[in-house]
C-alpha cells in the first residue's frame, strides 16, 4: 500500500471528485462507492461539502482540504471492509483522529489497482491547531508500511513492478519539495515574480500562463517530475489572494513605521 497526498483550500471539487465528476456535475468516473464518513450526516458530496466547509470556516487555516489516494498492488484482492479499516487507521496515523475530525472516504472502480480516496477535514471540530502537513511525504511512507503489516497487505514488490514502484515514491518525494518550498515562499514573498525567483533559487523552475497581463495558471517542475499547480494544493489564484495579503501587511507595516518616526520627530 502507498499513499500520495494534496492539500486544497475547497470541498467541493475534491469530493465531487471522489463522486465521480467533474466541477460541472458531469461524470467522470465508471463507478465510485461511498464507502465510510465520520462526522457528517450527507450522503452526496455537494452536501458533503456544505457540512465540512461550515466547519473550516471556525478556522483560520487556508489549505482546509487533505487528499490522499491509498493505493495496492494490481492483483492485490481488497474488500471494502479492508480498505475502510486500513483508511482509518491511516487517518489516526496522520493525526486524524476519528472522533474529532470529518473524514469521508471514497473507492475508485477506474484502475487495475485498487485504490480510494481519503478526504479529512484538516481542522478538528473542537478547534484545536489544523492537522499538520509538514513532512507528510516521510510521514506517508511510515504509515503505509506499518499499516501494511498490520493487515497483512502485499509489502515485497515484484521485480518487474520494482521501477514503477520506485518512481511513485519519487514523484511523491519531488511533490513534498514543491509543496514545502511554497509554504515557506509565500511566507513573504508579494510578487509572482519574486515567488519564482525564490523557488528557482531552491531548484524548483516555475512556468506560468498569462492572459491580459493576469496569471491564470501555475506549474513546478523539480527532479524531472512536473506539477500543476493545483496538484500541490496551490491554484495561481489562491497563490495571488496571499501575495496580495503579503503587500498589503508590508504597506500596514511600513506605515506604522512611519507614524512612529513621525511621532518621535
Amino acid at each position: 500500500m502507498i499513499a500520495k497526498t494534496t492539500y486544497g483550500s475547497s470541498f467541493k471539487g475534491a469530493l465531487l471528485y471522489g463522486e465521480g465528476h467533474d466541477q460541472k456535475g458531469s461524470l467522470i468516473i465508471g463507478k465510485s462507492e461511498l464507502l465510510h464518513t465520520e462526522n457528517v450526516v450527507s450522503r452526496n458530496a455537494l452536501d458533503l461539502a456544505q457540512e465540512m466547509q461550515a466547519v473550516a470556516k471556525l478556522h483560520r487555516a487556508e489549505k482546509i482540504v487533505m487528499h490522499t489516494s491509498l493505493s495496492w498492488k494490481p492483483g492485490e484482492k481488497i474488500t471494502n471492509e479492508q480498505m475502510v479499516k486500513a483508511s482509518l487507521m491511516y487517518c489516526e496515523k496522520m493525526g486524524a483522529s476519528r472522533d474529532n475530525h470529518q473524514i469521508v472516504i471514497y473507492r475508485h472502480h477506474d484502475q487495475a489497482h485498487p485504490h480510494c480516496h481519503v478526504y479529512i477535514n484538516r481542522v478538528p471540530l473542537d478547534r484545536s491547531p489544523a492537522l499538520a502537513q509538514s513532512n507528510d511525504y516521510v510521514r506517508n511512507v511510515k504509515a503505509c508500511r506499518q499499516i501494511s503489516e498490520q493487515l497483512g497487505f502485499e509489502t515485497v514488490v515484484p521485480k518487474q513492478q520494482q521501477r514503477v514502484f520506485q518512481s511513485s515514491l519519487e514523484a511523491q518525494q519531488a511533490r513534498q519539495k514543491i509543496q514545502q518550498a511554497l509554504d515557506d515562499s509565500l511566507k513573504q514573498a508579494k510578487s509572482f515574480s519574486e515567488l519564482k525567483m525564490q523557488l528557482e533559487e531552491k531548484g524548483i523552475q516555475v512556468r506560468t500562463l498569462e492572459k491580459q497581463g493576469k496569471v491564470k495558471g501555475i506549474s513546478f517542475r523539480v527532479d524531472n517530475y512536473a506539477y500543476k499547480g493545483t496538484a500541490v494544493g496551490y491554484k495561481a489564484a489562491d497563490i495571488e489572494v496571499v501575495l496580495v495579503k503579503n503587500q498589503q501587511q508590508e504597506y500596514m507595516q511600513r506605515e506604522e513605521r512611519n507614524l512612529q518616526k513621525g511621532m518621535r520627530l
